[in-house]
């Protein structure tokens, strides 16, 4: 009776879970942000092999960056012929005027005259001939953008003609073809050909766009790939920015707590030179350096503490002379997981996963260290730590990174509040559904949300097996047995980035078992295919005592060594100090037994000698 009344009150909390999920409202959208910033340029200039532009900003919206081959061009030239379509030609400049209300300038003209760095738009839907004799010339320091048909030319008349082969190779390059009527571009409402306008796209190396929110002044940089222009949206163009005088050379990429260092070369100045450091359009520290009349290199050394882009810029009585654009790299460690003995951190570079970096992981409250690699922004480290705070020590491109992280135990009520009720709905779930079919399919607890619609994740012999070699490569190793929590790292990927409880890991390896797709021993669980199960769990039970306490080891085929001494599993392999461990006692003796005289003997002497050591796993923390 007393189980019945516990089922019943089950049933009733797992209903009551479903009922809370089913009234749960869903959550809306967030709203896409409004774009009602302006900004305002203050400054275009080069850096070395970047072009930048400092610029002040208010409200929320973008600033682009372009890297453009050819001087800019702003000025829009509409070629209007009297047999165009009038009301289609109308609505196609009541388009083209947005751009006039961002900068350009737009005329209309009935013949083309002689303009120079200008952007010609010739929407007739059929070539003028007088354009078409005049190509060469027109096209020299301007951009056609004819809008029509390649077979159609108007002298006079309409007539059918194969103009575009008349055209030269140099002025077909600049010239821009969209193949369309005024009446399309009616009907379509596809005004694409004005982007390309307002970004020059033809000439474009390069481009970047900043999203700024808030107020307050911005230094954006661009590599310009060759080029010698930058054209800033909202509409704001650069002079041809040449190569400068004054050479800056040095490690232009930095951490904070590194110093750049830095020459700069000069043939004359104007007056006496002086070099200023910049961020966001402010002078963060500079100094005079001297008049120069020959020849001549200085050497700085400048601290940068705070992450992000610096512009360095030396000047004399001219103006600018020389720039360089500095970098200082922004490292971010943050723990993402924490599986059991098993931690995993995020590690990003500017913002983006760190792709590969040796590091060497400590506790603060011990002077253990072990050797780890960064691999795609993640970081795995294995370690046992005290209840309460700790502090991981990380070590990367030479500077200690401190991460916090508060270790307690799941108290009992915790454990069933998280994964009880959903458990009961689930394993309903899962039998219902169970009877429907026998393909070798494995249904996933997902205990941390109770979904009507996707209440377990289906996945077959293939994706686990698959989800332990995504494990064993991500944490480096190879055929190295898993834990069911480590298991659950790879099914996680599968899962959402859900949860999997562990009880449900380890029934989907019975099964797998069963299959005898993977072998398991002491807890832990190998493909089938990996080898000796027995050994290779007793292996990795060592692995792990080695880790948590703070040993350093590099991995033997037989064993670990682990520099004055090694840990072997057999002990004829011991070389010199060796600690041979066994499973257990029962194991340890059938060993000895099993021993030939000779053999034996040679056991008895290492051990008395003090070269060889045997010890059960319980029995090895005491001599770590």
């Amino acid at each position: 009776m007393k189980l019945k009344n516990a089922a019943i009150i089950l049933g009733i909390i797992a209903l009551l879970a479903l009922a809370a999920v089913l009234l749960l409202p869903e959550a809306a959208p967030a709203p896409a942000p409004v774009l009602n910033g302006t900004a305002a340029m203050q400054e275009l200039g080069r850096a070395g092999d970047y072009g930048y532009a400092t610029f002040s900003y208010n409200g929320t919206g973008q600033v682009e960056l372009l890297a453009l081959t050819e001087q800019p061009k702003s000025r829009i030239i509409v070629l209007k012929q009297d047999y165009l379509n009038t009301e289609r030609y109308s609505y196609f400049m009541d388009a083209l005027s947005q751009l006039g209300s961002e900068g350009f300038a737009i005329s209309e003209s009935d013949s083309i005259g002689t303009p120079q760095n200008s952007i010609i738009v010739i929407p007739s839907g059929a070539m003028p001939a007088d354009v078409l004799r005049r190509m060469d010339s027109l096209s020299a320091s301007n951009r056609i953008i004819y809008i029509g048909r390649t077979d159609l030319l108007f002298s006079q008349n309409l007539v059918q003609s194969d103009w575009l082969a008349n055209v030269s190779n140099s002025s077909r390059s600049r010239l821009i073809i969209v193949e369309k009527t005024l009446d399309e571009f009616y009907s379509e409402k596809n005004y694409s050909i004005f982007d390309s306008i307002r970004r020059n796209s033809w000439a474009a190396a390069n481009d970047t766009v900043f999203n700024y929110s808030g107020d307050g002044v911005k230094t954006v940089f661009i590599t310009l790939n060759g080029s010698e222009w930058v054209r800033m949206l909202p509409l704001a163009d650069s002079p041809r920015l040449a190569e400068q005088p004054a050479r800056i050379t040095g490690n232009e990429s930095v951490f904070p707590w590194q110093k750049a260092q830095l020459t700069v070369q000069m043939n004359y100045s104007n007056g006496t030179a002086a070099y200023s450091l910049e961020k966001d359009g402010a002078v963060v520290q500079g100094d005079t350096l001297t008049r120069v009349r020959g020849q001549e290199a200085f050497f700085l050394t400048l601290e940068l503490p705070a992450p992000g882009d610096y512009l360095l810029r030396v000047s004399d009585n001219s103006g600018t002379i020389g720039a360089k654009r500095l970098h200082v790299k922004d490292l971010n460690i943050s723990l993402a997981n924490a599986y059991g003995n098993a931690y995993e951190f995020n590690v990003t570079l500017d913002g983006e996963p760190l792709d590969s970096a040796p590091a060497i992981v400590g506790l603060n409250h011990s002077n253990n260290t072990m050797e780890s690699d960064v691999k795609s922004g993640k970081l795995l480290v294995h370690a046992n730590l005290r209840q309460g705070e700790n502090v991981f020590v990380i070590t990367l491109f030479g500077k200690q990174n401190f991460v916090p992280y508060a270790n307690s135990q799941e108290s009992l009520i915790t454990f069933y509040a998280t994964y009880l009720t959903p458990g009961i709905i689930l394993v309903a779930l899962a039998l219902g559904i169970a009877r429907m079919g026998k393909r070798p399919v494995y249904r996933i607890r997902v205990p941390e949300s109770v979904s009507v619609k996707n209440p377990e994740v289906r996945l077959s012999s293939r994706e686990v097996v698959s989800a332990m070699d995504d494990v064993e490569k991500t944490f480096g190793w190879e055929r190295v047995p898993l834990y069911a929590k480590e298991i659950g790292l790879g099914l996680k990927r599968l899962t959402g980035g859900k949860e999997v409880t562990e009880g449900n890991i380890e029934a989907v390896m019975k099964k797998l078992e069963e299959k005898k797709l993977i072998k398991s021993h002491l807890g832990l669980y190998g493909l089938a295919g990996w080898g000796d199960e027995k050994k290779a769990a007793v292996k990795r039970m060592v692995r792990d005592k080695l880790v948590q306490n703070g040993v350093g080891f590099s991995e033997l085929p037989y064993g670990f060594d682990c520099g004055e001494k090694r840990i072997v599993l057999d002990p004829s392999k011991a070389s010199r100090e060796s600690v041979a461990v066994f499973e257990d006692r029962e194991e340890m003796r059938a060993y000895l037994s099993s021993l030939e005289d000779d053999k034996r003997a040679m056991l008895e002497i290492k051990l008395r000698n003090g070269t060889l050591r045997l010890a059960t796993l319980e029995e090895l923390d005491e001599l770590l």
